[in-house]
């Protein structure tokens, strides 16, 4: 798609569910209906806005450290797996324990990378939760003063 990305804006009003300081319930006004560029000069066209919300984003960290918790406990249950031969002690048997073995190596080593994927998602939602409310606290300033 390019540099620019286009999102709807529905018109009228949808539902806000969230946890944040609209409060559960409440609705957001959009825009008129038309396809907008996100970079558009002068901000979203047709009443509608993006709306900075903290909560929004440190819930993203949390799933996201969450997840990645949740898979190395698997990777640690995985590796017990194949432990032990019990294939039995003929070639086939120790055959079938190796291959099982490298199968369980392999998996691991997947879980293992979306588990550093998953971490240095949490640190980038940490980051633009950081930047985007420097921002909105820099926007602000210029508007009060």
């Amino acid at each position: 798609m390019g540099v620019t990305e286009y999102f709807e804006l529905p018109g009228g009003r949808v539902p806000f569910e969230s946890k944040g300081p609209l409060g559960p319930g409440s609705t957001v006004p959009l825009g008129s209906g038309s396809k907008v560029p996100l970079d558009s000069p002068g901000g979203v066209d047709g009443g509608g806005y993006v709306q900075f919300t903290p909560g929004e984003w440190k819930n993203r960290q949390a799933v996201a450290e969450n997840a990645a918790a949740e898979l190395e406990a698997v990777g640690k249950k995985l590796e017990l797996v194949a432990v032990r031969n019990s294939f039995g002690d003929l070639q086939e048997g120790r055959d079938l324990h190796a291959r099982v073995t490298a199968l369980v190596r392999e998996w691991c080593r997947g879980l293992d990378l979306q588990k550093q994927e998953l971490r240095a998602l949490a640190t980038r939602c940490s980051i633009a939760n950081a930047e985007l409310h420097g921002a909105d606290v820099s926007s602000a300033s210029r508007i009060i003063c």
